[in-house]
């Protein structure tokens, strides 16, 4: 009993030491896995480590890139921005030495303005026409002419710069050039009176072909002859829009129209400006017609023909707001306004549009604006392609009376103050102004007059105080021809 005891003992203690033997070798092995473990942990952390500094240095490297590029852009523009403020100070410069005389000064700092690099071609433009004028002035007729074809070759939408050529021209002896000059400058200034003497003199030299009567057919003897024709349709289509006689301005416009090629040549760029002008005007008549669809077909050969031209998308515009089309229309004056952007008419309609769009019509009332009925008080860059009266009144409409109003005049304006009656505001009249006379129509009310000095029209300013009832037109008071420099 002893012994079998003792070997049951013996079992049990080789039981439990086999089983010890057992977890201390689990032990081993857990302890193998965790150093694995660790070791893998270690090698990832590792790896991580240097991609995370890999990405660093390379989004540092990319930070230093951009700055350097941001820094080189702002150099850049800054130098632009230098170069464009020197050439304008060196313009500006030189037209305070033209204004005391001092030639030879302003023809030093208007050539120091155009070495200048990378002004903007606007500024070159102005600067070109400025020296021209000072050449004339320095009786250096060839260098004067040289000048005011490089301004033209920049735009030649510019009635002083063809006339200085003019005037180069003729001094030069080269008087029938002078002549078309002068012809190109009354295209975009029809009314001024040096072009028109200038235009007078020289047809003694060169006599016009014989005057034509509304219904002879138009000549047919050359590009000279075909250039009187559509300039003569032109001007008569004009009177007979002035005279309220619409049908026939729109049969005369049609007619310049059919000559404007052949008075321009069939590749030249001076052909597409006309037909613009001329379909701008006739627009006008359709949209004074209530033609809308002719009113849109002509405003849109305006655009095609001149699409760099404010005023043929201020046309479209006026058309496709009086169409409803109030999302077109506010594309259309945007557009102009991008390409004048100092226009503030242009700006005045843009808004306006867009609060018709986005139905806030009456935000716009109390507003400085040029003209609050779009198609009443057009947007010209040049003031002779459009008609510059208002159409009659219809006929059948109730007696009118004329509004209380004050003319005030200064140097350099004049201001007209219009009481309005209670409860009317711009949108309710029919306003158009020219260079010399001033219209208005509608809630009862009816005025014309006749201004005292020839006004820059197309840089008159309207304000209304809706408090006070008033509408206040400030127009500046049109300068001498050359007498000005841009």
């Amino acid at each position: 009993a002893a012994l079998r005891a003792a070997c049951e003992a013996r079992d049990r203690a080789t039981a439990e030491l086999r089983r010890q033997q057992l977890n201390v070798e689990e032990a081993q092995a857990e302890a193998c896995r965790l150093r694995t473990e660790l070791a893998e942990a270690e090698a990832a952390r590792e790896h991580q480590g240097k991609a995370v500094d890999a990405a660093a240095t390379e989004a540092a490297a990319a930070a230093a890139t951009a700055s350097a590029a941001g820094v080189a852009t702002s150099d850049s523009a800054g130098r632009e921005t230098e170069r464009e403020a020197e050439a304008e100070e060196c313009r500006q410069q030189g037209n305070r030495a033209m204004r005391e005389d001092d030639l030879h000064g302003a023809l030093e700092l208007y050539t120091k303005a155009l070495e200048v690099e990378g002004a903007a071609p606007e500024e070159r433009l102005k600067t070109l026409g400025n020296r021209a004028a000072c050449f004339l002035a320095l009786g250096e007729h060839s260098s004067a002419a040289t000048d005011a074809r490089a301004a033209l070759a920049l735009s030649h939408m510019s009635a002083k710069n063809h006339h200085r050529l003019g005037c180069a021209l003729e001094a030069q002896g080269q008087t029938a050039d002078a002549l078309n000059a002068f012809y190109a400058a009354r295209c975009f200034n029809a009314d001024h009176p040096e072009i028109c003497s200038a235009i007078t003199r020289l047809e003694v030299l060169h006599p016009r072909s014989p005057a034509i009567n509304e219904d002879e057919a138009p000549g047919s003897d050359g590009v000279a002859t075909a250039r009187e024709d559509c300039e003569r349709f032109r001007l008569r289509a004009n009177a007979a829009f002035k005279a309220g006689r619409l049908k026939e301005a729109r049969k005369l416009y049609t007619r310049a129209l059919s000559r404007a090629e052949e008075a321009c040549g069939p590749s030249s760029c001076a052909v597409a400006d006309a037909k613009a002008r001329l379909l701008a005007n006739r627009c006008l008549v359709a949209l004074a017609l209530d033609d809308f669809t002719d009113a849109l077909r002509d405003a849109q050969g305006a655009v095609d023909a001149a699409p760099g031209w404010p005023k043929a998308h201020f046309r479209l515009g006026t058309v496709l707001l009086r169409k409803k089309q109030h999302v077109d229309a506010y594309a259309s004056f945007k557009r102009a306004s991008h390409l004048d952007p100092t226009n503030a008419e242009l700006n005045a309609a843009c808004r306006r549009a867009r609060a018709v769009m986005l139905g806030e019509a009456e935000a716009t009332e109390g507003e400085a604006t040029n003209g609050e009925a779009t198609e009443a008080s057009p947007s010209p860059p040049t003031r002779s392609s459009t008609p510059e009266t208002p159409v009659p009144e219809s006929s059948g409409q109730g007696s009118l009376v004329e509004p209380k109003h004050a003319l005030e005049q200064s140097d350099s304006a004049l201001k007209l103050t219009i009481w309005l009656p209670e409860g009317a505001g711009p949108s309710d009249i029919d306003l158009q102004l020219s260079s010399s006379a001033l219209r208005l129509r509608g809630v009862g009310l009816t005025l014309e007059l006749l201004l005292p000095r020839r006004v820059r029209d197309e840089a008159a300013t309207a304000a209304f105080s809706k408090r006070r009832g008033t509408l206040t037109l400030t127009m500046p008071i049109e300068e001498r021809e050359g007498g000005v420099l841009v």
